[in-house]
């Protein structure tokens, strides 16, 4: 009987303990912050006793059962795991500190899906965008010299427009080695101006409109594993660029001024003798074996060099070379730039003096703002650049737009937007350009007396009729217009903390004006009795993308399973 009783009564204990238990579970409610004060999302809140779990939403706001005594759990990528007991209070107010080791290892993959470093079998890696903007140049590419393992930029020059040549660990083959660009998971065209050996017109590589201040980060995928879900087209890797939202930042309203100005100053030149003016036969050397009984004087005059009219009514004055008398020597002959019987002597300098210095001034303002359900930013920037050769420059302008709308936590749209125009007139280069010109050019010229000469009648009075001054070859102009359309709008819908699906279609489009003057009065148009000449080339590029991804990332016990599941079309037209 006693043994019933014992047994009755610790069933009672038993029982009561755990009614009691029950009574202490309640609902208690809570928001996590970061140090600015804003609600963490998706952050896991775990109890740690009972292993129940649940996630915070987009402001930070949780709910969850547990009873005083136990313990919560908190955590979140690129935060320190936060921990403690729970008391008597059911509404919580817990802080995250943020985890640099975290931040650090968190990156943008393919597809603009964000990974742990270390869970990826490829090579990637991520810049920032204020390091993109740290002494930039006006061409994206150049910007990225540098800053990157692995990654080789190859300038153009240092003409208006120039294109860059960007490879990713060398060239893989001995086709076309560049990698492809793609900005917020949309890629974009990145075609240049193919030029061969003589030069000519480079009118650059369109991914020089990207507008740097816009950049909030660039990833760089150094495999073709990594590239995978991009096709062919990412062969030699893949440049992600993603760009500023206005969901970043402690302030729900906030404008960004920047403002900034770039003097460029030719540097290195080709090294030129200046010993030998212009003419032909002026060395002592044929001087002393075929009129040793002149002097150096009457024999550079009458035999060397001496200038009438450029048409060869002096003495060797129509062929404008280095091949004349020996400068420096005391000479007085009469010159082109200088009058009778003036001194012979070098100009170092004279090319230096012909170019200019060149300058970069760029302005920027964005707007954004942050709510609880939506979030945006609108930027513009307003670019304008002289080029170091006269009557060479470009200006552009760039607006910038990203929404983004969240109207339940597990539903948000996003739209961005980029266009520009841009405006450039640009000089011949390669062996068009002016240096080859002054490789062959007399080095007794004095380029400023061409710049007045130029300045006060244009192209006559030269130093040959057969020639054109070289500043007004630059008013023979090439020019490029161009409107730019790229961007893309994405609907993701999460299934749950560790799965979530998205939809993305996006675009690329340009349209593309070339248009290049030759003015009447140029040597070749005087000549032939001509006028001038105009022409015009048109060329438009529409890419369409669409996207369907499926993206799934999870901790299961001590294994980290993570992939994407991607579908891509791809529409090209383009005419030129």
């Amino acid at each position: 009987m006693k043994k019933y009783i014992l047994s009755f009564c610790s069933t009672l204990f038993l029982l009561s303990f755990c009614i009691d238990v029950s009574a202490q579970q309640r609902q208690i409610s809570g928001t996590i912050f970061n140090a600015d004060g804003n609600g963490v999302p998706s952050a896991t809140v775990t109890v740690i006793e009972t292993k129940e779990a649940t996630t915070t939403n987009d402001r930070g706001r949780f709910s969850i059962k547990a009873a005083s005594g136990q313990h919560l759990e908190i955590s979140s990528v690129g935060y320190q795991n936060n921990s403690f007991a729970v008391g008597k209070g059911n509404e919580l107010s817990i802080s995250l500190q943020t985890s640099d080791k975290a931040l650090s290892e968190v990156v943008v993959t393919a597809l603009g899906i964000k990974r742990e470093k270390r869970s990826l079998g490829y090579a990637v890696q991520e810049i920032k965008g204020d390091q993109v903007n740290l002494a930039k140049d006006p061409n994206l590419v150049n910007s990225l010299s540098g800053k990157i393992a692995g990654v080789q930029v190859t300038s153009g020059g240092s003409s208006i427009g120039a294109s860059s040549r960007i490879t990713i660990r060398g060239n893989a083959s001995l086709g076309n080695n560049t990698p492809l660009f793609v900005i917020d998971g949309t890629p974009i065209n990145n075609s240049a101006s193919s030029l061969d050996g003589g030069g000519g017109l480079d009118y650059g590589n369109v991914t020089s409109d990207i507008d740097a201040n816009d950049i909030a980060s660039v990833s760089v995928l150094k495999g073709s594993a990594a590239a995978a879900l991009y096709g062919s087209r990412a062969t030699n890797g893949v440049i992600l660029i993603t760009t500023k939202k206005g969901n970043s930042g402690a302030r729900s309203f906030g404008v960004d001024l920047s403002s900034s100005f770039v003097m460029d100053h030719p540097a290195y030149f080709l090294k030129f003798q200046n010993e030998y003016g212009g003419g032909n036969n002026g060395s002592e050397f044929i001087w002393k074996r075929d009129h040793p009984d002149l002097s150096y004087q009457d024999y550079a005059k009458q035999y060397a060099y001496n200038w009438v009219d450029g048409n060869g009514g002096g003495v060797n004055d129509g062929n404008p070379v280095s091949w004349g008398p020996r400068l420096d020597a005391g000479l007085l002959l009469d010159q082109w730039s200088t009058g009778p019987n003036s001194p012979w002597i070098s100009r170092p300098d004279n090319v230096k003096d012909y170019y200019q210095n060149g300058n970069t001034a760029e302005h920027s303002v964005a707007v954004y703002s942050r709510g609880d359900k939506a979030s945006g930013r609108i930027g513009f920037t307003r670019s304008d650049q002289q080029g170091i050769e006269y009557n060479t420059g470009q200006k552009q302008n760039t607006l910038t737009a990203n929404i983004t709308l969240t109207p339940t936590p597990r539903l948000s749209v996003e739209a961005n937007v980029n266009y520009l125009t841009k405006n450039s007139t640009i000089p011949l280069n390669g062996y068009s350009g002016s240096m080859i010109d002054f490789a062959w050019f007399q080095r007794d010229i004095d380029t400023k007396y061409m710049w007045q000469q130029f300045k006060k009648e244009g192209n006559e009075g030269y130093i040959s009729p057969f020639l054109d001054n070289e500043y007004y070859r630059l008013t023979n102009t090439n020019k490029l217009l161009r409107n730019r359309l790229y961007g893309n709008a994405s609907v993701k819908y999460k299934v749950n903390d560790w799965f979530n699906v998205m939809g993305r279609i996006g675009t690329d489009f340009y349209n593309e004006y070339r248009k290049g003057i030759t003015q009447s009065g140029s040597a070749n148009n005087r000549s032939s009795g001509k006028g001038g000449q105009f022409n015009q080339t048109q060329i438009y590029n529409l890419e369409t993308n669409a996207d369907l991804i499926l993206n799934f990332d999870k901790q299961v016990n001590d294994f980290h399973i993570s992939g994407l599941i991607g579908g891509n079309y791809r529409d090209v037209v383009y005419k030129s």
